[in-house]
């Protein structure tokens, strides 16, 4: 029989044990934390050799001509920045620098856009912009400008303003003898909800209106029914081709199909393009489906772009065209007349078959530059031929667009009797 002493010895060393196996077992997995963690940084320095190694193949994809030593060119800039004796700005270093990239392209549409241009720019594209919903004018002769337009529930017709008030100040400001783009400055742009105060000129009154400031989308696209020997042909002005147009167009065609118009002439005279994807839109409600609209060529790749969905206008049309027609409405002129038997009526077009990219600099700054160009339907380039009307008529430019006097309409509407 086991003495106490030897039971507590034995006690003690099976406890003695124990622990040795739980340091043990603490040793080995102190020891693949450690593994894990040597793995992981293994793994991160051959991330990093990898994608060095594919950015390097990249690079040495590069045709050798066009590869820059920008060490070479940031050691000069950093020369000039401390022994330069006169005076620059960054950016207008900058600008220039990436001005004289561009000369070096063969390329007409390349521009730098300045970062107080982009928002202009942009207005134009987007066919929208911070204001109270007005156009203007001013003659040579004139001490003020005046209100020649005014856009639909926007401030400035909620406001009560009219066409032909004289503008004589904004805020405290007297606009005598400011030029327009002056005048358009101090009413346009700022931020929603902004207050511009007006002080105008109706006859013989003068008048003081506060208006807030509000995004106003301009229209893009206008219609109206044309009577003549018993038809009604309805007629779609396009001015260019924004994120809106698709939409606006579809209401418009709509109304005038209630009206069961007996023909559509679509004016795409001096409509200077905008966005291809919008100008696609449209001409796809003329097509059938998967139809080839046109073809887009770039570098590294071609595309069709295909109507979609069913054709939803099978009228017979007819196509107002001239020298400022260009780019997206270009493609519309050109594809309905291969695929929807369109007639052309005016002069020749702009021939813009480009497009362009832009790429955006870190203070807004934009630099657009050509990616490729599109074709016609048939694979053809307008770019030497241009589009052809079907009908030559030369703009009558002494009278009114769209009027009784306008010469091109006529013979347009020719088509239909």
């Amino acid at each position: 029989m086991k003495t106490k002493k030897e039971k507590e010895e034995k006690k003690k060393l099976k406890k003695e044990k124990k622990e040795k196996v739980v340091r043990e077992e603490k040793d080995k997995t102190q020891f693949s934390l450690v593994e894990v963690i040597v793995i992981m940084i293994i793994c991160i320095i051959f991330g990093l050799l990898i994608g060095g190694y594919i950015v390097s193949q990249r690079r040495a994809n590069l045709n050798e001509e066009h590869r820059i030593d920008f060490n070479e060119i940031n050691g000069l800039y950093e020369d000039i920045n401390r022994n330069y004796y006169g005076e620059y700005t960054s950016n207008s270093f900058r600008d220039n620098t990436v001005k004289g990239m561009l000369s070096y392209l063969d390329d007409p549409y390349a521009r730098l856009i300045t970062s107080e241009e982009t928002i202009d720019y942009m207005e134009s594209l987007e066919s929208e912009f911070i204001g109270i919903g007005i156009e203007i004018t001013k003659l040579e002769t004139d001490e003020y400008v005046k209100i020649t337009k005014i856009y639909s529930n926007t401030p400035a017709d909620r406001g009560g303003l009219k066409e032909d008030d004289l503008i004589i100040k904004v805020g405290k400001k007297d606009l005598t003898g400011l030029g327009l783009d002056e005048v358009i400055k101090s009413i346009k742009g700022g931020s929603r909800g902004d207050k511009v105060k007006l002080t105008l000129k109706r006859g013989e009154k003068t008048i003081e209106k506060e208006l807030s400031k509000e995004i106003i989308t301009l229209p893009t696209v206008d219609h109206k029914i044309i009577e003549k020997n018993d038809k009604k042909i309805g007629e779609i002005i396009i001015s260019n081709f924004s994120k809106n147009t698709y939409s606006e167009f579809k209401i418009a065609y709509e109304e005038l199909k209630k009206e069961k118009i007996d023909g559509l002439i679509i004016d795409l005279r001096d409509n200077g393009g905008g966005y291809l994807t919008a100008a696609a839109k449209v001409t796809s409600m003329f097509l059938d489906n998967n139809k080839v609209i046109y073809i887009e060529k770039k570098k590294d790749k071609e595309e069709k772009i295909l109507s979609h969905d069913e054709r939803t206008i099978k009228d017979k049309v007819v196509i107002l065209i001239n020298g400022g027609t260009a780019s997206g409405s270009e493609i519309m002129a050109s594809s309905l007349k291969m695929n929807a038997d369109a007639t052309l009526v005016g002069t020749t077009t702009y021939g813009k078959n480009t497009i362009q990219k832009i790429h955006t600099l870190k203070d807004d700054t934009l630099v657009k530059f050509t990616v490729g160009e599109w074709l016609t339907s048939e694979g053809q380039t307008i770019k030497e031929d241009k589009v052809k009307p079907d009908v030559l008529v030369e703009d009558n430019t002494c009278c009114e667009r769209n009027s009784e006097t306008d010469e091109v309409l006529k013979q347009a509407l020719k088509i239909f009797e």
